[in-house]
């Protein structure tokens, strides 16, 4: 059994580092030679649809799509540098992973806590096929609950915008290249609603590309079934100063405030 987790590693390089990291030197090759917008031109037409089964460094099996340019820097925020990470996660019962992507977060949670129940918010629909499938090929169906919807203040419908880096940096806000190739309108819901039938939330996460202070305000009367929030703030879009007011007059405390890109913020928070 001591072996087993070398053996995980050992699989992860050879079914999903190397396969991605061999299609990101041939993409910047053509980036190079035709410049970007050629590069993901070619991307798309090579890739788009294509997909792979590999296996993470924890041992769960992860569909991938070839066509996500930003998949390998997503797959290390969670299992390398551990960004989620927090106190006492082998004992979490309720989680909810807004901006779920494919599932990778939803996937670590349910690894290292075996009694977790997981509701996991994914806006894309194409994400939302393979969350689905990852769900399901972990044998996690009776664990997760996927909702194909982006959160948000209010229920409504709104403009999801679309990258064509990564669909992991699909936001309802446009920025940087993000609405340059396309849009889908999405069903939106406020965590108020999606909260509405469980007791306490002992954590959400919370990565949705610069609607962050949307996604809490939405949880309305409901912020008090929350005992804590994992959430990356996207400081182009969003005021740092509302969010702590809104964390302290909800009865949060702020235990964790660290950069971890040029800029995003990752904030940590805790019911008092």
């Amino acid at each position: 059994m001591k072996g087993l987790p070398i053996c995980y590693k050992a699989l992860f390089l050879v079914t999903i580092y190397l396969p991605l990291r061999i299609r990101d030197i041939f993409i910047n090759f053509i980036a190079i030679l035709f410049g970007v917008n050629r590069a993901i031109d070619i991307k798309e037409r090579l890739f788009k649809g294509r997909s792979l089964i590999g296996m993470l460094p924890d041992g769960s099996l992860l569909f991938y799509p070839l066509d996500d340019l930003k998949l390998l820097p997503i797959i290390s925020e969670i299992y390398s540098r551990k960004i989620y990470d927090t106190k006492g996660m082998e004992s979490l019962h309720y989680v909810c992973d807004v901006g779920a992507h494919i599932g990778l977060f939803t996937l670590r949670v349910s690894k290292m806590s075996q009694n977790v129940k997981v509701i996991a918010i994914e806006p894309n629909p194409v994400n939302y096929k393979f969350l689905l499938r990852n769900i399901a090929i972990n044998g996690l169906s009776d664990k997760v609950y996927a909702l194909n919807v982006a959160a948000g203040e209010e229920r409504k419908k709104a403009v999801l915008y679309l990258s064509g880096i990564s669909r992991g940096d699909s936001s309802l806000k446009g920025w940087q290249d993000v609405g340059a190739y396309g849009y889908l309108i999405v069903d939106v819901l406020p965590l108020d609603n999606i909260l509405s039938n469980i007791e306490t939330c002992d954590l959400i996460k919370i990565d949705v590309e610069g609607v962050e202070t949307e996604v809490l305000r939405g949880l309305g009367k409901n912020h008090w079934k929350v005992n804590r929030i994992l959430a990356e703030i996207h400081v182009s879009f969003v005021n740092v100063n509302e969010i702590y007011r809104w964390m302290y007059k909800h009865g949060f405390r702020v235990t964790k405030l660290r950069k971890i890109y040029e800029n995003t913020l990752l904030l940590e928070a805790q019911r008092h």
